[in-house]
């Protein structure tokens, strides 16, 4: 199961992420660690390649689309990043009894002109 998530950075503009349940609760990896921001990497979150054939973004609005890494404070547990709802009903078991925190992880997104989410977000709601 993927799971959209979307957000207006005051700097990037319109950005969509998503996190993918069948890479949920898979074992932590070497190449974990963003070497460009010393965080680390959102363990299931979509590559930034792949968001624009999930979001049923066109070949125009995904050649203008652009790929960045943004840096997310969201809930931890564990040492992972806590999956969204659905994502969490689809794959997660959880590992620590602590309290969830909050912590910075790197997450592959991808930037889109504000027509074109716009665009993508309405035609998901028709389509769910």
């Amino acid at each position: 199961m993927l799971v959209a998530h979307a957000l207006w950075s005051p700097g990037r503009g319109f950005c969509l992420w998503a996190e993918d349940s069948r890479l949920a609760g898979r074992p932590r990896q070497d190449d974990d660690y963003d070497d460009a921001f010393g965080l680390r990497r959102h363990s299931f979150a979509l590559a930034a390649d792949g968001l624009g054939a999930f979001l049923g973004l066109g070949a125009d609005a995904v050649a203008r689309a652009t790929a960045v890494r943004l840096t997310l404070l969201l809930p931890t547990d564990g040492g992972r990043p806590l999956p969204a709802g659905a994502v969490r009903a689809a794959a997660t078991n959880r590992r620590s009894l602590a309290a969830p925190g909050m912590r910075p992880w790197a997450v592959p997104a991808l930037r889109v002109a504000p027509g074109d989410a716009l665009e993508a977000l309405l035609s998901r709601r028709r389509s769910a």
